[in-house]
């Protein structure tokens, strides 16, 4: 019978990767009966080491927001001078290398220069992600996903992002200082030139530019975070990281902390800002821009996303039931796979109070989602079969 042969194809699936354990395969009726037999280890499912799953990334950064909110006085202000530290030596190396591009190649193509800075920028957020720091613009993000899921009070993310804040500028402008200035790295007239031209652009920028230009700053920057939390490896970590970075970087987004690199350096080689000009009309705005894009934007929608489903609410499996034959093949198979999906499904509910298990829960709805699939796929063909055989055709 090669139509009933199509139909047994279309359900004798089975995934037997590295990865992944799941088999389904019917075994088709000798008493006019169909059953679709699920193995009992179908809760048993691995994921691939690459990446950390959604809900995974959310119960890390949980943590990860707790972890910071414990942290003693003493350590919060050396992670966060050493964050300053760290964005002086990336920048060191971006600003050398965009001004040493020719001005005449620069005035006929500007995106040269902020592809240049792009590259090395970047390196920053490597450091403070693989060695360690506090930094402002991902401390948005985490302390708003920690007050929503209630991991911390507002009082310890007040002081936390108000001290990080404090001790990332003090790092930025005394290893600017130390390191950039006395050792005069920028004392030629080229480099002089562009670091007082970045400083003075950047001082004379107006409030609503400097804050709307910080905002998409700080979702790119928080964006990169969360998926440097996603990776598993090095390797990966780098490349998610970098590449958001790059487009902030070279679409010329503000960040606060990036300002207290290149501006302080301008008025140490001579640059004509005016401080107060500088703090009221580009440090506040920006700052302000980046908490609301790490924070509320990023932070808020992160916790949305990833607890969709944390609310006590019944998870929707439902399966369509196109068939009002009660005798039909695919109809005993839709109901066989309804039970079974149903017991699975409350085997996943109970198991939700438990943080560690999401990651095993969201895999194996991902299983029952190809379950569902396939029955939808192999429905064509076993209503052919059963046409064929109320119309006395040949399907032998």
């Amino acid at each position: 019978m090669k139509v009933l042969q199509n139909v047994k194809n279309a359900f004798n699936f089975a995934k037997n990767e590295a990865a992944t354990e799941f088999q389904v395969r019917p075994s088709f009726w000798t008493s006019g009966e169909a059953e679709l037999h699920v193995p009992h280890n179908l809760m048993h499912f691995e994921l691939p080491s690459a990446v950390n799953e959604k809900p995974d990334v959310q119960h890390q950064m949980e943590k990860l927001c707790a972890k910071k909110a414990e942290l003693s006085f003493a350590r919060l202000c050396f992670l966060g001078l050493l964050s300053g530290v760290w964005m002086v030596l990336s920048a060191s190396c971006a600003l050398t290398a965009a001004a040493g591009i020719s001005p005449e190649v620069v005035n006929e193509w500007p995106i040269i220069s902020k592809f240049v800075l792009s590259i090395f920028a970047p390196v920053a957020m490597h450091f403070i992600v693989v060695f360690g720091g506090e930094f402002f613009s991902g401390n948005c993000m985490y302390f708003c996903v920690g007050l929503l899921k209630k991991r911390v009070t507002i009082q310890q993310s007040c002081f936390n992002l108000f001290w990080v804040f404090v001790w990332n500028a003090l790092g930025c402008v005394s290893a600017c200082y130390f390191c950039l200035y006395l050792t005069q790295i920028f004392a030629g007239d080229m480099e002089r030139r562009y670091v007082i031209q970045v400083a003075e652009s950047k001082a004379r920028m107006s409030w609503t530019t400097s804050f709307l230009r910080a905002i998409p700053a700080n979702i790119l920057i928080c964006t990169s975070i969360q998926m440097g939390i996603a990776a598993r490896d090095m390797a990966g970590k780098i490349a998610v990281l970098h590449f958001p970075l790059t487009m902030y970087t070279v679409a010329g987004f503000e960040h606060c902390i990036t300002n207290l690199v290149v501006v302080p350096l301008g008025i140490m080689y001579g640059a004509d800002v005016d401080m107060s000009e500088w703090l009221w009309n580009n440090l506040l705005p920006s700052t302000l821009g980046n908490f609301i894009g790490g924070g509320v934007i990023v932070g808020g929608f992160v916790s949305l996303i990833y607890s969709w489903n944390e609310s006590g609410e019944p998870l929707n499996f439902n399966i369509p039931k196109p068939f009002k034959r009660r005798g039909s093949l695919l109809g005993g198979i839709a109901c066989k796979a309804s039970e079974t999906i149903d017991d699975t499904k409350t085997a996943i509910l109970r198991q939700v109070a438990h943080p560690d298990d999401i990651r095993e829960i969201d895999a194996n709805m991902h299983i029952l989602r190809d379950v569902r699939r396939k029955l939808s796929e192999s429905q064509s063909l076993v209503r052919a079969f059963e046409e064929g055989q109320e119309m006395g055709w040949d399907t032998g």
